[in-house]
């Protein structure tokens, strides 16, 4: 899968893991989909280096793509940033805060 990010394009990938049961399979992500220090929640950033959100529509764009995968879990970028169970519904109820949030702001 390819994401936009702060290079133009940030890869993330499915893996097929343990038995192909029904959704098993893990997300494997960059920095454009980031597991979030919760670990239940994921944020989306065009270039983290320089903190550039990305637009709600690609964000929809990217969830949209990711639901027709079959994962649970999902492994972020850096140390300690997963979700094991649960992955999928974790990322779309981020999409749709994330969406709602930076489309409800106030311009300065």
């Amino acid at each position: 899968m390819r994401c936009t990010g702060s290079a133009g394009i940030s890869p993330a990938g499915r893996w097929p893991i343990g038995r192909q049961e029904p959704g098993a399979g893990a997300l494997l992500t960059g920095d454009i989909l980031q597991v979030l220090p919760d670990r239940r929640h994921l944020g989306f950033m065009r270039s983290y280096p320089c903190l550039i959100p990305l637009p709600p529509a690609e964000v929809r764009r990217m969830a949209a793509h990711c639901d027709r995968l079959a994962f649970e879990a999902i492994y972020g970028a850096f140390h300690e940033r997963e979700i094991v169970a649960g992955g999928k519904a974790a990322l779309a109820k981020s999409a749709a805060r994330y969406c709602a949030w930076i489309e409800g702001m106030v311009e300065p």
